[in-house]
Parts: C-alpha cells; sequence; structure tokens
C-alpha cells in the first residue's frame, strides 16, 4: 500500500479534531441539561414529567417523539396572547386615561393661574379707583365700578370672573 499524502493526513487529523469537538460538545450539553434536571425541586418534577409527555406528537411518522421547537414556541406565544392579552389592553387603556387626565390638570392649573391674574387685574383696578376716588365724581365712580361688575348674571364676561 503507498504512502498517505501528507495533505489527506492532516485531513484525517483535522476530521478526528472536529468529531471529537463534536462529541465534547453533546457531553456539556447533557451535562447541562442533568445539571438543570438536578436543581428542580420536589414539586416541580412532576410537572417537569407531565410536560414532557404531553410534549409529543400523538399521531403521525413522528408519533412519541417530542415536539419541535418551532411548535413548542407556538404554543408558548399562543398561551401568552391568551392569557396576557386582557391584561396588555387593560393597562394601555389604564395608561391612556392617565395621559388625559394629567393633560386636563394641566389645563386647569393654567386656567387658574390665569383667573388670579384676572383677580389681581381687578383688585388693582378696584384700589386705583378707590384712590382717585377723591379726584373723580361720584358718578365717574359709579360707571368704572359698572363696567367691571354688570348688574345682570347674564351679562357677566370671562374676563368679570
Amino acid at each position: 500500500m503507498p504512502p498517505i499524502p501528507k495533505r489527506a493526513r492532516q485531513l484525517k487529523i483535522a476530521c478526528k479534531i472536529k468529531a471529537q469537538k463534536l462529541k465534547m460538545k453533546k457531553k456539556m450539553k447533557l451535562q447541562r441539561n442533568n445539571e438543570t434536571v438536578n436543581q428542580l425541586s420536589e414539586a416541580e418534577i412532576k410537572p417537569a414529567q407531565h410536560l414532557l409527555r404531553q410534549m409529543c406528537y400523538p399521531k403521525g411518522s413522528h408519533q412519541g417523539q417530542i415536539l419541535s421547537p418551532y411548535l413548542q414556541d407556538k404554543i408558548l406565544s399562543f398561551i401568552k396572547d391568551s392569557l396576557y392579552k386582557d391584561l396588555h389592553q387593560k393597562v394601555q387603556k389604564l395608561n391612556n386615561q392617565n395621559e388625559r387626565l394629567i393633560c386636563k390638570t394641566q389645563s386647569l392649573g393654567s386656567e387658574m393661574c390665569h383667573l388670579k391674574e384676572q383677580k389681581k387685574n381687578h383688585i388693582s383696578a378696584i384700589r386705583l379707583l378707590v384712590q382717585r376716588s377723591s379726584a373723580i365724581s361720584q358718578n365717574a365712580f359709579k360707571n368704572h365700578i359698572e363696567s367691571i361688575f354688570k348688574k345682570n348674571k347674564n351679562q357677566y364676561l370671562a374676563n368679570t370672573i
């Protein structure tokens, strides 16, 4: 038998090393899975066994095999959507309501500041009239007060308040 060329020998060694690495990866995965199972409490072991039994194909060519990760993800998303959908909608509704109330509070605060400023302006106008009352005739004083305060409630404007 002729000697194996150097390149073929290197490829053979590389294949052996790759196979060893794959074997080590599988061993490590198995070890991690065993650690996970060992960390389960007594109360969690039975539900885990039941879950493994239920997550198998019931019929067909894959009968008895564990469901594919794709189907497991689909089942999990269906459960999340059905269980947590109402809760998510309620949270969203409360957030919207909270935003509306914040806007309303801010608007009322600005309106209150505006009304306080108007009140202060009316008070200062009345004080000015009182100070000038000695220089103004009684009829002019009365007319100016009546211009601020109307006799009929229906005649009041927003700036009078």
